[in-house]
């Protein structure tokens, strides 16, 4: 594994890759020593997503939107296919950055999460966030689909990161104790639906107002909430190359290898066989 210098001595590039994965593909990650940021005019269209965190100076952000706002060490801007933005230092500054550039389906359905958080998100403190980011390319432009699939993975688990460090710091202390006891309640042990009206009556509310609440403070239903976590389980299972389908389809309580086969890929995009495909060629 390649051990990647965290201070941004000079503008350098980690990864570069040339090849699309259907799911989703990280292109571009490296620092930027002394950028110029992005012209004010035209404001630039990018095509791609992006994450842009400024570890050194200090500038200004702003879109077509409307959307502006001064940005420090330790704040970090996402940028958006289509919208038209710029970003960079003030006349006698400098704005040193890491960046990554990415797209792809799997990043489309992290965009409603992302956008709630608004344009640029403090990540602070930098000694623990920047390698946070870093580690998301830390083995370079990879070479092998499985490698490439790697990427795509701990960046997910990075979004979920900030998302999740981002509501924590939007929401009151009776909001926060709500999802924890929530999250706790709908944590799902097998593919037995989760009764969530029960879970909503222990909580002190109704069915409707629960579901509304839990989907505005998490972005999802509790349904795809428990969803999510039961297949979370099974792709740790997966990575057990002892273990068969139908071993983890009873531990999941699946009735065969074809229903828990069929769910997974609903809910995580590949098959369990694909899923492990990717895994045998990282």
């Amino acid at each position: 594994m390649k051990s990647i210098r965290l201070t941004p001595s000079s503008t350098r590039l980690i990864c570069q890759n040339s090849t699309p994965n259907s799911v989703g593909t990280v292109w571009l990650a490296g620092f930027i020593k002394g950028s110029e940021g992005v012209p004010v005019k035209p404001m630039r269209v990018l095509g791609k997503y992006a994450i842009v965190y400024l570890v050194g100076g200090e500038g200004r952000y702003a879109d077509v939107t409307g959307a502006g706002q001064t940005v420090r060490p330790g704040q970090l801007v996402f940028v958006y296919p289509e919208r038209a933005h710029t970003y960079g230092p003030t006349a006698d500054g400098r704005w040193d950055e890491f960046y990554i550039v990415f797209d792809g389906p799997v990043f489309d359905l992290w965009r409603p999460l992302i956008e709630r958080l608004g344009p640029v998100v403090t990540l602070a403190p930098t000694e623990y966030w920047l390698p946070r980011l870093a580690a998301v390319v830390e083995e370079g432009t990879p070479q092998t689909p499985g490698e490439a699939m790697a990427q795509v993975c701990r960046l997910q688990t990075l979004l979920s990161e900030i998302v999740e460090h981002g509501r924590d710091r939007s929401i009151d202390d009776d909001d926060r104790s709500f999802l924890a006891s929530a999250k706790s309640l709908l944590d799902p042990v097998h593919s037995t639906p989760v009764d969530t009206p029960a879970v909503a009556r222990r909580l002190g509310l109704n069915p409707e107002t629960f579901r509304k609440r839990f989907a505005r403070l998490t972005g999802m239903s509790p349904t795809r909430y428990t969803d999510r976590r039961l297949m979370d389980r099974m792709a740790d299972l997966l990575r057990d190359p002892d273990m068969t389908l139908a071993d983890i389809a009873d531990r999941g309580g699946f009735c065969d290898a074809f229903h828990f086969s069929r769910r997974f890929k609903q809910i995580i995009g590949l098959s369990p066989t694909e899923f492990r495909r990717h895994l045998k060629s990282r």
